[in-house]
C-alpha cells in the first residue's frame, strides 16, 4: 500500500541561499515570477537514485519541474521579521518521472493536480535568518506504471504537516520574495505495493520567486494611466 510523509531536509546546506532581508507593507500579495519542483526518486534502501531519462537509459540525479499559477501572502508588519501567512505552490501537472525499472520495477511515475498550500489559518513567524515553520497541505494523484505498461493506482496523496515538521527559507529583495521549501517526502512505494522492486521514495524540492501584486485600485490607476498615455499619443 502506498505511504506518504511529509518530511523535511535540514537546512544547514542551503541556509544560505534565502535571508530575510527586510520588511514589506502588511499584508503583501507576491505573485508567481519564476521556480521549480527539483524531483528526486531514490531506492529506500540504499539512498541511490533511480531516476532516468524519458528513454529510461541515462541516469539522473534530479527533474526539474516548472511551477504555475503560484503566490504567496507576507505580513512586513507582523513579527519582528514578518510573517508567511498563506501560500500555494502549484506544479505544472501532470508530469512523468521515469525509473530505473530493474531497481524499482516502475518504469514510471505519472503525478497529477500536484499542489503544496498552508492549513487553512496556519501562519509562520520569519527568524532572524529567513527560516519558519508552518503547517502544510500537499495533495496530488500518482500512478505508476511496470514495464509491461500495467499500472498501480492512481493513488490520493494527501497530508497535512505539523509545524515542527515543515521547514522553509523565504528573502525578501525590493518588490521579490524568494522563497524555499526542501526534502518534502511526497510519496514512498513499499515492496508490498511494489511487487518485484525495491522500495522507493519520492521527495521535492520546492523554489518559488515572486514579485509583488498591484492591489485592484493601483492596477486600475496604472491601466488608466496607460490609456491616457495611449490617448496623448494617438493625438501627437
Amino acid at each position: 500500500m502506498i505511504k506518504s510523509v511529509v518530511h523535511v531536509w535540514s537546512l544547514a546546506t542551503i541556509g544560505l541561499l534565502l535571508t530575510a532581508t527586510g520588511a514589506a507593507a502588511a499584508p503583501t500579495t507576491y505573485g508567481f515570477t519564476s521556480g521549480s519542483v527539483i524531483m528526486r526518486v531514490a531506492d529506500t534502501s540504499t539512498g541511490l537514485s533511480i531516476l532516468q531519462d524519458s528513454t529510461n537509459t541515462n541516469p539522473l540525479s534530479s527533474v526539474s519541474i516548472p511551477l504555475i499559477g503560484s503566490f504567496v501572502i507576507y505580513d512586513g508588519a507582523l513579527g519582528a521579521n514578518g510573517t508567511l501567512i498563506d501560500l500555494q505552490i502549484d506544479p505544472i501537472s501532470p508530469f512523468a518521472l521515469y525509473l530505473d525499472a530493474a531497481i524499482a520495477s516502475f518504469k514510471s511515475i505519472t503525478v497529477t493536480g500536484a499542489s503544496l498550500t498552508d492549513v487553512t489559518g496556519a501562519n509562520a513567524a520569519i527568524s532572524g535568518a529567513g527560516s519558519f515553520e508552518i503547517d502544510t497541505d500537499i495533495t496530488s494523484q500518482v500512478l505508476g506504471t511496470f514495464p509491461d505498461n500495467s499500472t498501480l493506482g492512481p493513488f490520493t496523496v494527501n497530508n497535512v504537516t505539523n509545524a515542527s515538521q515543515m521547514i522553509g527559507s523565504l528573502g525578501l529583495s525590493g518588490n521579490q520574495l524568494m522563497l524555499g521549501i526542501f526534502g518534502i517526502n511526497l510519496a514512498t512505494f513499499d515492496t508490498e505495493s511494489n511487487p518485484g522492486g525495491q522500495g522507493i521514495s519520492v521527495k521535492a524540492d520546492f523554489v518559488f520567486i515572486s514579485t509583488v501584486v498591484p492591489e485592484p485600485g493601483t492596477a486600475l490607476l496604472l491601466g488608466l494611466g496607460l490609456v491616457g498615455l495611449s490617448t496623448v499619443r494617438s493625438r501627437l
